[in-house]
């Protein structure tokens, strides 16, 4: 399609190289055939390419989103929230995927508007955030109480443009190993 084309593979950027030394989780993966990248330069940046089309698409509906608010009178009205679970390695470390503890997969973007707060539209936090605040942060703006048991923390001072002095130093993520590979067991990849 369009957007698959968008982009010319030789524009793109080559991805990060995997380091000399690598941590042994990084080791099994890099063996996996649906996690490692390919090796083939030609191959590699056509995959990206492609990714950065997928990126242009999700754009261009959001822009259809937005139109459709400003179109019914509601844009002015509505806190938008746009996230991931994850992002994706795209070559780098010689993965694809989520896969690994990297920068690709784990530091995600996300873009929160809220109408009422036009001073600090546009402002770019570089704070530890995870998913599990977008529930505080819409309890919050909605003017409902945060649940005891949440995990999460509410985004709302951001919304505002403050910077709270009580935010986190750190983001955590969880790996189970379920990539253990027992060499000559009677299955390659246990799962």
């Amino acid at each position: 399609g369009h957007y698959a084309c968008r982009y010319d593979p030789a524009d793109v950027p080559l991805p990060i190289e995997p380091a000399a030394e690598t941590h042994p989780l990084h080791e099994v993966l890099l063996l996996h055939p649906a996690v490692a990248a390919p090796t083939d330069e030609a191959a590699i940046r056509h995959l990206r390419a492609q990714y950065y089309g997928m990126v242009a698409e999700v754009d261009h509906h959001i822009g259809r989103v937005r139109a459709a608010l400003e179109d019914a009178g509601q844009w002015d009205d509505t806190l938008v929230v746009v996230t991931s679970d994850h992002g994706e390695q795209l070559g780098d470390h010689g993965l694809l995927e989520k896969a690994g503890y990297f920068d690709g997969s784990y530091a995600i973007l996300g873009i929160v508007r809220d109408p009422r707060h036009p001073e600090a539209h546009g402002t770019v936090v570089e704070r530890f955030t995870e998913n599990v605040d977008v529930m505080p942060t819409l309890c919050e703006a909605m003017g409902l109480p945060v649940p005891l048991q949440c995990d999460g923390l509410p985004l709302t001072p951001f919304l505002r443009g403050e910077e709270p002095p009580w935010w986190r130093t750190a983001a955590h993520w969880e790996w189970d190993w379920r990539f253990a590979l027992i060499p000559h067991g009677p299955h390659d990849w246990p799962w």
